[in-house]
């Protein structure tokens, strides 16, 4: 099984080929392409779907799809109710922060809700930027598997690896959001203590 992970950055397209061998994913390739104004092309309305050109070490069937998009939000809400039910708990979630049907929304319960609220992750990003960035797969190989926000998968890779062994420390995380030559924010994605 084959995979290309692609990071649609402000500085460039990250990319890395992975492959399971013997049941456990392996780099076996890595590059950076020239960037892509996402935000610039998605004010110029709908973008036609193109094919990806990737040298040839760098290519496969599927694609990850990371962005890290200015216009993307991450909250974490607590909403009332059992979340039995996707789209009660989308149009809740949509209320709670204030987004209309121009976003597209994602979500997962952090926790078991507690007498009548629920504590859930919540993802949104302009359906413009999701469907800009897609169009850069939109045609034949890599095909798009999945789509994140880049400071999540982030997170989620440091904890699946480095973080995973850190039972008696603190983890800092720390992302660096360069937007030209000039300007670079430096973000705290999270800050981890270890229970005692």
């Amino acid at each position: 099984q084959d995979l290309v992970a692609l990071d649609f950055g402000y500085s460039g397209i990250k990319a890395v080929r992975l492959k399971k061998v013997n049941g456990v994913p392996t780099v076996m390739s890595v590059d950076v392409l020239p960037a892509v104004r996402i935000d610039e092309q998605s004010a110029e309305g709908p973008r036609k779907p193109t094919r990806m050109d990737l040298a040839k070490p760098m290519q496969a069937n599927y694609a990850a799809v990371a962005y890290s998009g200015g216009r993307a939000l991450v909250r974490v809400v607590s909403i009332p109710g059992q979340m039995s039910d996707h789209n009660e708990t989308e149009q809740a979630l949509r209320e709670h922060i204030g987004l209309d049907k121009s976003y597209r929304v994602a979500y997962l319960p952090t926790s078991t809700a507690r007498g009548k609220d629920a504590r859930v992750l919540a993802v949104a990003l302009p359906n413009s930027d999701a469907e800009t960035v897609l169009s850069h797969v939109g045609v034949g190989a890599p095909a798009p598997h999945s789509m994140e926000i880049s400071g999540l998968s982030a997170m989620h890779a440091c904890l699946m690896g480095p973080a995973a062994h850190a039972d008696s420390e603190a983890v800092c995380i720390i992302d660096c959001l360069v937007h030209d030559s000039a300007t670079t924010n430096i973000y705290t994605l999270a800050l981890l203590s270890a229970h005692n």
